[in-house]
């Protein structure tokens, strides 16, 4: 299983396929890849837009730009394209219900982007339970 997390929105999309075709070959016989994602600001309300634009400018003056961003559906087909028989895009709502429903701090999650979950067979998305040794 391959995390590739806070990475995608710094790579152009050719190096991004490239990368998951192999991680898909890899696991073929089982496992996968979680990554996230920049959501192209085209599909964000005026609030959120301007905020994506804002952090956009932090990190290209910090010398590291965004290059990419996608719509979910396209990206999804082409997740799958790259050889992966699964794919799950995981929307921030989603995302909120399960890990945050019921907090008391109001810490909420935006729609700048999103999740996917990428592998060779149907899993599910229940956390996994972490043993500590």
């Amino acid at each position: 299983m391959f995390s590739w997390l806070g990475v995608t929105q710094y790579l152009v999309a050719d190096d991004i396929f490239t990368t998951l075709r192999y991680i898909a070959g890899a696991t073929a016989a089982g496992g996968g890849a979680t990554f996230d994602y920049a959501v192209d600001p085209k599909l964000l309300g005026l609030g959120e837009r301007l905020a994506y634009q804002a952090l956009a400018a932090r990190v290209r003056a910090a010398g590291e730009p965004w290059l990419s961003a996608f719509v979910p559906d396209e990206l999804v087909a082409q997740v799958r394209n790259c050889g992966f028989r699964e794919v799950r895009d995981v929307s921030p709502e989603a995302l909120r219900e399960r890990y945050l429903a019921g907090r008391t701090d109001k810490l909420r999650l935006g729609r700048l982007a999103r999740l996917i979950w990428a592998g060779a067979e149907t899993k599910s998305l229940e956390p996994t339970k972490v043993i500590d040794v």
